[in-house]
């Protein structure tokens, strides 16, 4: 064979292969229009776009379109036929995208993300969706909000309680808890569609778990064939919001044990076992006293120094308590430290003649030893008992 002819030959190869590919290709894709309504959506978009498998979850390569400004989106790309794949919408390069309910007919859930699931064997104009829904905005919800509450007080050795169910696939810490105001008790709310439900109460992935006792009446017990018994908790959805009374660990509803007491972490007498707060909380006083010793003869107790430019008539008045002592309180107490000196009927106590002969100048530390000595409160040293003079 001469160089022509085998230049020919492989000429005919080639595009015979080229034909086969592209044939190839026609037969193993189908064109699937994909439809969106974006009327419920409150977040704000320009466009929304179609991202999965079959695009590699591109961002905005599937861009859509509102032709008629009715806000239902469309788009129309070639997928591979007779072959699962997932997607979602989005909108402007992932600036939005949909939040899917693992319970939703039209999802699938895999490493604890739900997309869309999508199979289809020839070309196919998909049925409007709204956005987050598996049916149109019209239809009736096809899910409902559920809340579970959960009392963990009397539990230790965990950190974070969490729901695992039939709804979730048991996928460990994916559904959990929070406790916003630290009373350990513990909440989560999600949406799921119509049916019955079994769960249980776990922590930190599956670390610790409800061991239900299966005479509980809010639970359900399965023997499997390998003669294992499982005992889970069991509630069902219908046609409408469902919030799960408050339950303890291991516990049902009207098996709670009320404990009552104070409630309030930052009361003194805090009890992290109460779940009902008594009002019997009691609270650190921001106040402090002074109470002065002063002849029974005095009419008259004040206060002098620097806060009032040591006017006689400027201080407080202290408190006759009727037995030689006089009390003067501050509610709140100064945030500063105070310092003073003691006036009686008028006249002013000279501390430094005083300490002059005694030689103790403890209660009098503002001092330069021979002209002057007062007195000073130092913050957060409490109450204050002294003698005038």
């Amino acid at each position: 064979m001469n160089n022509l002819t085998r230049i020919f030959v492989c000429s005919i190869l080639f595009l015979f292969t080229v034909f086969v590919a592209k044939a190839q290709t026609a037969a193993d894709s189908a064109l699937v229009t994909f439809r969106v309504d974006m009327s419920n959506v409150d977040a704000s978009f320009t466009v929304p776009e179609v991202n999965g498998t079959f695009n590699n979850w591109c961002g905005n390569c599937w861009a859509m379109s509102d032709d008629n400004g009715d806000n239902i989106w469309e788009v129309s790309g070639n997928i591979a036929i007779n072959q699962d794949h997932e997607y979602k919408f989005s909108a402007d390069t992932w600036g939005i995208q949909e939040s899917l309910f693992p319970s939703d007919v039209c999802v699938v859930t895999n490493f604890d993300y739900t997309n869309r699931s999508l199979n289809v064997s020839s070309d196919t104009v998909l049925d409007v969706v709204c956005w987050e829904s598996c049916a149109d905005c019209d239809a009736a919800p096809s899910f409902f909000n559920v809340s579970f509450q959960l009392d963990m007080n009397g539990v230790s050795g965990f950190t974070t309680p969490e729901i695992n169910g039939t709804f979730n696939n048991w996928c460990g810490s994916c559904w959990a808890m929070s406790d916003e105001n630290g009373d350990n008790i513990w909440e989560l709310s999600s949406q799921l569609a119509p049916g019955i439900y079994e769960y249980k109460f776990s922590a930190d992935n599956w670390s610790i778990q409800e061991e239900l006792d299966a005479n509980l009446s809010c639970v359900d017990t399965t023997v499997e064939e390998s003669g294992n018994i499982l005992v889970n908790r069991v509630f069902e959805i219908v046609d409408a919001d469902v919030a799960m009374e408050l339950v303890a660990w291991n516990q049902c509803p009207q098996e709670i044990i009320d404990v009552l007491g104070c409630t309030d972490a930052s009361a003194t007498n805090y009890d992290a076992q109460a779940t009902s707060d008594d009002g019997s909380c009691e609270y650190p006083s921001s106040a402090f006293t002074i109470t002065t010793c002063a002849d029974q003869a005095v009419s008259s107790v004040r206060l002098t120094g620097p806060w009032w430019n040591w006017d006689p008539n400027g201080g407080p008045e202290a408190v006759d308590n009727g037995d030689g002592t006089w009390t003067f309180t501050f509610d709140p107490a100064p945030t500063t430290d105070m310092e003073y000196l003691l006036i009686a009927d008028g006249i002013q106590e000279d501390l430094v003649a005083s300490n002059s002969m005694s030689g103790d100048w403890s209660c009098t530390p503002v001092s330069d030893y021979w002209s002057f000595a007062n007195r000073l409160w130092v913050v957060g040293s409490g109450d204050v008992s002294n003698t005038y003079g």
